[in-house]
């Protein structure tokens, strides 16, 4: 009877370690992913935001971007379109409607990518830490 509860608990002992070794994987698992990435496509995207950046240009435009865009202002317009139409029934709600529609369409920002976003707040700190000497 010794030798099986030494097994049972030889076996216990073996699990914790098996655990110990899933959960030590887990953890580096989670480590690796809060590691910035590394992919190709994510190294050449930030080279491009970097050498725009230096050379002063702004990012050649994906179409993605460019549909998004054309998207954008198609809505725009629709918008647009529709508040001149409840407009012109005179009733007081649909004039309060016209209004919202009009307000929705100027809340709409312009439609940019992640990269042109990072590059456009970069310049923006180059140029405050420029004008911060400047001041000094």
């Amino acid at each position: 009877m010794a030798s099986l509860s030494h097994l049972s608990d030889l076996s216990i002992k073996l699990g914790k370690k098996e655990q110990s070794q899933a959960q030590k994987w887990a953890f580096s698992r989670k480590k690796q992913a809060k590691k910035p990435q590394s992919h190709p496509y994510s190294r050449e995207r930030t080279q491009e935001v970097i050498e725009a950046l230096k050379s002063g240009q702004n990012l050649k435009e994906h179409d993605a971007i460019k549909k998004a865009k054309k998207t954008r202002e198609e809505v725009k317009k629709n918008i647009y379109d529709y508040a001149q139409e409840v407009k012109s029934t005179g009733s007081k709600v649909d004039k309060k409607l016209a209004l919202d529609l009009e307000k929705m369409k100027q809340q709409y920002k312009p439609v940019k990518s992640a990269q042109q976003s990072i590059l456009d707040r970069a310049r923006e700190r180059l140029r405050a830490e420029r004008e911060k000497q400047i001041n000094i």
